[in-house]
């Protein structure tokens, strides 16, 4: 059983729903730890150099790209938290809670 499976076992109702949202969770989780690693020393700002003469410094893309990346995975853990909330009996939502606040614990510490 692989880790969005392990999530969403305890979900009855909207239990497809929560399966699809957890993939990308997990996916964005796993991206989001190899980014870090990625962006220990990088630059904020990069220089740039248009070819036409025009030189400058910009944001480093891979931090927009990061970020957007961050929000996006916000958002869906909120969704999927919702999804769980909605769709799991009370019993069964402790430990599928538990699952995400180790997922979403990683990004935090």
């Amino acid at each position: 059983m692989n880790r969005a499976e392990e999530i969403c076992k305890g979900i009855g109702v909207l239990h497809d729903e929560a399966l699809a949202l957890a993939k990308a969770v997990v996916l964005m989780s796993e991206k989001i730890e190899e980014t870090i690693e990625e962006l220990q020393d990088a630059s904020l700002v990069i220089p740039y150099d248009n070819g036409g003469g025009q030189t400058g410094i910009r944001e480093n893309p891979e931090f927009t790209a990061f970020e957007k990346l961050m929000a996006t995975y916000t958002k869906s853990l909120r969704q999927l938290i919702e999804i769980v909330e909605k769709g799991s009996p009370t019993e069964k939502t402790i430990g599928i809670m538990k699952e995400l606040s180790v997922i979403a614990g990683k990004k935090a510490g």
